[in-house]
């Protein structure tokens, strides 16, 4: 939040359907019915820390601004030229206040819009900060979409302060403002950016972040769901689907693709498809692997199903794992390319939003601007004789980097280990180590596949170690979930499918005898690198960061998905430039 009212323009208009519309059958709000109290007195008597506003309000807001709109009592002006056909982002925050937010409040007796839906006020736990630049749609949709585990009310300037009162008395001391009050009280702090500019070229949205930093607070950036998401992964599933039919016609007509030798050579190339996206970020190249690699395992499903149907006598790779087994391995790995290319596309909206932030951002809190000089120089001058400038502008770059920032990842970057990305987790890494710390040893343990003798436990070790992993990330902190998954998928499960891979296809190629084929890797995998796993996995990015000499290197290993270590694909990143808008250039004095 910049200050009490502030101004804002615009957005690339972009037509679709609304997405919140009727959700979860809440209905605009009855605003010809309203309880008339006094506003001044109701906020002079309920504190900053409880003028907050829930997830339903803030779905009942996005229909009432549609009927709006349609209704022609939101219209585009000449600072904020929105599309009334547009539902994806909307009038801008500054239209929202003056033509629905005021005239309501003001008919309810001129408390803010969080008030006058409770007014005994909700303990707020979620700060959202954001500079009123973005349309209305797109801030709902991404608070909603990136609303945290475990959050019930939130604090919003522009709904949570009394937009027809003065309160510029409150904003003269800024530690002692609305927004501090609030901040204080929540637990986490979710950043709004928008195409404009970052909002961290505006000064109050620093101090807020400064606030965050000196409070040890969680802070996410938020961003907006993939749209096409669904349809996305519709047309994977069918092409998947076709894949499963064409394995079946390929073993009913070229038998000698079931081979034990050749299918494991099979099984072998689809695992390179699956352990190459692992180390590559070009967005291009990385799709086309994780469509290859989900239909080339479609295509090994089919042929699994074949072997199964046909009752086959088995023989060599068949004897030491059954043909109903591969059908659950290979559809295992089918379906976690869906979840690898769900994770690039996330990874993609979140490098576009980090974009957003970076817009006009120097890096440096003294070129944040304000429309108010003393606001300005008071906000600066507190921060300088804290000493803590620096520390801010780092939790900031972590923020941008990162994607969220916290404690822990602060502690690591200020150790030299670069976070980006630390803050997501991929979907299709953790995928990978419940079906090769899990799945896949479990299937070894019933078949009795892999070490014999004293060694027998080898299988059940890597299934107690995968349920531990699993455990722990399932109850860690949303910042140690991206590394943790990242050191499953990277340290444990490549190198395990490369080991396994190259053993298991050397023995069935060469050698007529496959009774303990999976010993060898799975001793490896129980011994070394499922201990490496959990270990690190549980030291977190700012314990591995820790690590003498090569801590900082080892934490980019570990969240780089670059061959030549290139910290940013600049295809990921869509420009978010002013001159990318048909709205004027913003002019308010809320700024």
């Amino acid at each position: 939040a910049e200050q009490q009212s502030k101004g804002a323009t615009g957005q690339h208009t972009s037509a679709g359907p609304p997405l919140c519309a009727s959700a979860e059958g809440f209905t605009a709000m009855n605003i010809e019915d309203l309880t008339v109290r006094d506003g001044q007195q109701l906020h002079e008597h309920v504190p900053p820390h409880r003028w907050s506003v829930t997830r339903a309000d803030l779905k009942q807001l996005r229909i009432l601004v549609q009927e709006f709109v349609t209704d022609s009592r939101i219209v585009p002006t000449a600072r904020d030229s929105f599309d009334t056909a547009d539902g994806l982002i909307g009038p801008c925050i500054h239209t929202i206040n003056q033509q629905l937010i005021k005239p309501i409040t003001a008919k309810a007796g001129g408390m803010s819009w969080a008030l006058m839906l409770h007014p005994d006020g909700l303990q707020c736990d979620l700060f959202v900060t954001h500079c009123w630049k973005e349309g209305v749609y797109e801030f709902i949709d991404k608070v909603l979409y990136c609303w945290p585990a475990g959050a019930r009310h939130a604090y919003c300037c522009m709904l949570s302060n009394p937009q027809n009162l003065d309160i510029g008395s409150l904003l003269e001391r800024p530690e002692e403002s609305p927004f501090a009050a609030a901040l204080q009280s929540a637990r986490y702090m979710l950043v709004v950016p928008n195409k404009r500019s970052s909002i961290y070229t505006r000064i109050w949205c620093i101090y807020e972040a400064y606030l965050a930093y000196s409070w040890g607070k969680f802070i996410y950036t938020a961003s907006a769901p993939v749209h096409d998401m669904k349809r996305r992964m519709l047309v994977m599933g069918l092409v998947d689907i076709v894949c499963v039919l064409l394995g079946l016609l390929t073993a009913e007509f070229f038998t000698f693709f079931l081979e034990p030798y050749i299918f494991m050579l099979l099984i072998c190339g689809c695992i390179g498809s699956t352990v190459l996206p692992l180390m590559i970020k070009n967005p291009t190249l990385h799709s086309v692997l994780n469509h290859v690699g989900g239909a080339a395992f479609a295509i090994m499903v089919g042929m699994s199903i074949e072997l199964v149907i046909e009752e086959t006598p088995l023989e060599g790779i068949f004897e030491v794992v059954p043909p109903k087994a591969w059908v659950s391995l290979c559809a295992s790995f089918s379906i976690s390319m869906f979840a690898f290319e769900a994770d690039r596309l996330w990874a993609a909206e979140a490098e576009e939003e980090a974009a957003c932030l970076r817009a006009g951002f120097t890096g440096k809190l003294d070129d944040a601007q304000a429309s108010e000089p003393r606001d300005r120089d008071c906000i600066l001058n507190e921060i300088v004789a804290s000493g803590k400038v620096e520390e801010v502008e780092r939790a900031v770059n972590v923020l941008i980097n990162a994607g969220m920032s916290t404690p822990s990842l602060r502690a690591a970057a200020a150790l030299g280990a670069n976070v980006q990305s630390a803050g997501k987790w991929s979907l299709g890494m953790v995928m990978f180590v419940l079906i090769m710390w899990i799945q896949h040893p479990a299937i070894h343990a019933y078949y009795d596949s892999s070490c014999g003798g004293t060694l027998r436990v080898v299988p059940y070790l890597k299934v107690v170690q995968g349920i531990i992993w699993l455990v722990f990330f399932t109850r860690t902190g949303p910042d140690m979930k991206g590394f943790a998954a990242n050191v499953g998928g990277k340290l444990a499960v490549a190198p395990y499918l490369v080991v396994w891979s190259c053993w298991a296809g050397g023995v069935a190629t060469f050698s007529s005898c496959c009774v303990r084929l999976h010993c060898a890797p799975d001793a490896i995998g129980a011994f070394v690198l499922g201990p490496l796993m959990l270990i690190l996995s549980i030291a977190g990015v700012a314990g591995v960061a820790r690590i003498r000499f090569i801590g900082p290197w080892l934490v980019h290993l570990v969240l780089s998905k670059d061959v030549n270590i290139v910290l940013i694909d600049p295809r990921l990143v869509v420009p978010c430039t002013s001159t990318q808008s048909p709205r004027s250039p913003d002019t308010s004095s809320k700024e």
